[in-house]
């Protein structure tokens, strides 16, 4: 059946599109729940976003070393450009995820910290950040369990990288930490299409790619992966939250009946057709995974 014909959903509405908006406001968009976005955000189909007053923290940027010289970033590095001009004139991301670098006297900026690895660079600067940046956790539906839940968020990232940068974070200092609540998360335009789209299709939205934690691996290539590409601890978190039978009874029940439902669970995506790289270790190995 052809979907040529079909209006997007801001025609549906009658508006013009919107950059961004509260996942309240997405929700009638899209006739749909807010749990239905965080659902969705923890399983890593979407990226849901904070709006942020001035953060001060650490903002990491790994290129590829083939790339170095013709990157953008050399020209904010020889202080020929802005970082927000590079977001508005070369789109190094979104234009929403701002960055200020910060000044330690009239004239002098701290200067980026550099690490080199056999494939990339990675840029560590000091500095404020503000506007839309996306929420790395996946465990936010953890919020709908009281609507007074908050939690502070350790590690964000630009939104919409442009494909020279292989990957971005920024870690904002223990006091500078953003608190998270139902009130403050956005949605972006981009990624209301992106639903709107699967749910006139009737097709499962698809995983987004990730990248390896830099952090973790400083001496090694990043190489993209999936969801089920990530470290068998990761991915085994992953299962657990994508489901929610296995979320309300899994850390409720026994350790081998533990076992045994994961087992069951991912024998049964594999049967479907979903391609999963791992088995399920033995059951005193998924316990010290889950740290249990």
């Amino acid at each position: 059946m052809s979907h040529k014909n079909e209006k997007n959903i801001w025609a549906l509405n009658k508006m013009p599109p919107l950059e961004y908006c509260s996942i309240s406001r997405a929700a009638k968009l899209l006739n749909c729940e807010i749990e239905d976005f965080l659902h969705w955000h923890d399983v890593g189909v979407i990226s849901l976003c904070i709006n942020l007053q001035k953060t001060k923290g650490t903002l990491k940027i790994n290129v590829e070393n083939q790339n170095l010289e013709e990157s953008p970033l050399k020209l904010y590095f020889d202080g020929d450009l802005t970082f927000n001009e590079l977001t508005r004139i070369y789109k190094t991301w979104s234009r929403h995820s701002k960055v200020y670098t910060l000044i330690t006297t009239k004239d002098d900026q701290i200067p980026p910290l550099v690490k080199t690895n056999t494939r990339s660079t990675t840029y560590e600067l000091i500095c404020f950040i503000s506007d839309i940046w996306s929420i790395d956790s996946r465990n936010i539906s953890v919020l709908l369990k009281d609507t007074e839940n908050v939690f502070e968020e350790t590690k964000l990232s630009a939104i919409s990288p442009s494909d020279q940068i292989l990957s971005n974070s920024f870690q904002p200092e223990i006091n500078d930490r953003p608190v998270i609540n139902l009130d403050n998360i956005f949605i972006t335009k981009e990624t209301i299409d992106k639903i709107h789209t699967h749910a006139v299709s009737g097709k499962p939205l698809p995983f987004m790619e990730d990248l390896i934690n830099s952090d973790e691996n400083d001496s090694q290539d990043i190489k993209p992966i999936s969801p089920h590409k990530e470290k068998l601890s990761n991915f085994i978190r992953f299962l657990i939250q994508s489901n929610p039978t296995i979320n309300k009874n899994i850390l409720s029940t026994t350790a081998n009946n533990r076992h045994k439902i994961l087992r069951d669970y991912l024998e049964d995506l594999k049967s479907k057709g979903t391609e999963v790289d791992y088995d399920i270790p033995s059951s005193p190995t998924l316990e010290r995974y889950l740290n249990l």
